[in-house]
């Protein structure tokens, strides 16, 4: 987290103190934030939406389409949790969901175009995958979307690509995304960018006083109209104090530079992808950069132990489910790469004579 983040949450606090007076200046801080989202991605503020989580705005998503018996969702085996949960309970209202699986942990592109048929109603995808770091052609699953499915929403989940790299927003109907990781946010507060030109008619199925206009009109108890915007998505006060440290980290990475803080990392990548294979471990990641985020994990059935003796170290990375992966931003260079290499053949090969010794 920045420490110009830290220092918003006490602008916030500030403000909050303020009570009535500083009502406007969240309101202020929350459309400038969302102008820099929008900026992140290539989009208009109008279409962002801060809601809870990105676990939230995928549902909110599921929740307002009408889904059909004998319609599909396309998802894949190394998606997040959220982003395959909410279809399942649709199961039991005749929904398929075709789960495409991995083949040695790639997913090619054209496996999931073969998925897609005139029944799909909706595409789940993360950019990119939070367990290998394989980043998908949004661009064709899109193209192919449009070309068999009329009504076929494509939901992309960008939790581990928006702040490190360029996300092709414009191409899906919603990006949803966390905001307390490449981002440099804090947790509690989810972005959902709704592609009004794609989907003008999108009515959320929720609704509050927030989402809606002239909440205090004389028929209010009668009818209610939904704001024209993203704001529809805000059924209640948005998290401000998490909108403040967003406010300040994402011009922080715009003035960074996206495709700077891309190249950066990728390069780290590269480094990462060669030491760990020299080393003999099982690399998980794709090794080409068009096809991989900022992260890059390696196999392993000690994961969960290699992870705390790293920490040991000062070293942080994700380590369970049968894999440790390390994640490489702006903040990093190559002497972290080498301090984490030279961790991981010291822990594996402390492992290894263990082992060996026990037999």
């Amino acid at each position: 987290m920045l420490a110009a983040g830290a220092a918003a949450l006490q602008e916030y606090a500030a403000q909050k103190s303020r009570a009535e007076a500083g009502r406007a200046h969240h309101a202020a801080v929350a459309q400038s934030a969302k102008a820099a989202v929008g900026r992140l991605l290539g989009v208009a503020p109008e279409e962002i939406a801060f809601v809870a989580s990105a676990s939230d705005g995928i549902n909110q998503v599921c929740g307002a389409i009408d889904f059909k018996e004998g319609d599909n969702v396309v998802v894949n085996d190394l998606e997040f949790p959220s982003v395959t949960l909410p279809w399942l309970r649709l199961k039991g209202r005749g929904v398929e969901v075709r789960v495409v699986r991995h083949r040695r942990w790639d997913i090619p592109t054209e496996a999931l175009l073969e998925a897609i048929d005139g029944r799909t109603r909706l595409v789940a995808l993360s950019h990119v995958s939070y367990v290998t770091g394989l980043r998908h052609d949004v661009g064709a699953v899109a193209g192919r979307l449009r070309e068999r499915s009329a009504g076929g929403l494509l939901l992309l989940d960008a939790t581990q690509s928006l702040g490190v790299l360029p996300v092709p927003a414009g191409e899906a109907d919603f990006v949803v995304s966390s905001s307390y990781k490449w981002v440099l946010g804090t947790h509690g507060l989810g972005v959902l960018y709704w592609n009004r030109s794609r989907r003008p008619d999108f009515e959320p199925a929720a609704v509050g006083w927030y989402s809606v206009e002239n909440l205090f009109a004389p028929d209010r108890y009668e009818r209610f109209t939904l704001k024209p915007d993203a704001g529809r998505f805000e059924t209640g006060y948005v998290n401000f104090p998490a909108i403040y440290a967003l406010g300040r980290a994402v011009p922080y990475l715009l003035d960074v530079g996206i495709d700077r803080a891309a190249e950066h990392a990728l390069a780290l990548g590269d480094h990462l992808v060669e030491g760990l294979t020299r080393l003999g471990l099982a690399v998980m990641s794709p090794r080409e950069r068009a096809r991989r985020g900022g992260s890059v994990a390696f196999a392993h059935e000690r994961a969960a132990e290699i992870g705390p003796a790293l920490a040991e170290r000062h070293i942080h990375v994700w380590a369970g489910d049968g894999r440790v992966r390390a994640s490489t931003h702006v903040f990093n260079d190559g002497a972290d790469v080498e301090r984490y290499l030279a961790a991981v053949g010291e822990i594996v090969g402390a492992a290894r004579v263990t082992e060996l010794a026990a037999r």
